[in-house]
């Protein structure tokens, strides 16, 4: 009784096309959110404002918690780490 379950399973399965539209789309935002969590890291490993030890923390805590991690640093490192426009004309220098 149980191979009629399988096998009626294998066909079905057999006859679905991928939809890879769909799939295209699902995957759009994890390629932008791992791009964003490995340019963090990076920031984080390269923070000349930081020792060795901190940036090691920060490089666990991203790695181990990716968005909160992400969200932390650039919240409390981002605003000295990222060049910001002051009255809309970039620092030069």
């Amino acid at each position: 009784m149980g191979h009629e379950l399988i096998v009626a399973l294998q066909v079905l399965e057999a006859s679905t096309q991928p939809n890879y539209w769909l799939l295209a789309v699902t995957t759009i935002p994890t390629i932008i959110l791992a791009v964003v969590v490995l340019v963090t890291l990076v920031l984080a490993l390269t923070d000349p404002g930081l020792t060795i030890l901190p940036r090691l923390a920060w490089g666990i805590l991203i790695v181990a918690v990716p968005l909160l991690g992400a969200i932390i640093y650039l919240v409390l490192r981002g605003r000295q780490r990222i060049p910001w426009p002051k009255n809309g004309v970039a620092n030069k220098g």
